[in-house]
């Protein structure tokens, strides 16, 4: 865990996030869920490669916004590969961790 913390810090001293934060999915009952998360990744995923990272999570997101997006990142990351997929992305906005306040 403290790797984790270790590279957030890194990120958040080291990165220049540009452009104003993202909203998150939306609310329960706002349509189809499944399409929504998958619409979100692709907003996310600056780089089009399918996987989320830590830098495009918390990208345009400043002090403790971009710490709180570090956290709800490493929820998603279930397999502990440093990076989210489609399906980890769908399944923490299933259970609402992917959701931005």
């Amino acid at each position: 865990m403290h790797h984790f913390i270790d590279l957030v810090a890194t990120l958040l001293t080291t990165l220049t996030l540009e452009g104003p934060p993202l909203e998150g999915p939306a609310a329960p009952g706002d349509g189809d869920k499944k399409q929504q998360a998958k619409e979100r990744f692709e907003e996310l995923d600056l780089d089009a490669d399918g996987r989320l990272t830590l830098a495009e999570y918390v990208h345009g997101r400043e002090g403790k916004r971009a710490l709180a997006a570090a956290k709800r990142f490493k929820k998603m990351d279930t397999d502990d590969d440093r990076s989210v997929t489609p399906e980890e992305f769908a399944a923490a906005a299933k259970r609402g961790a992917a959701k931005e306040e």
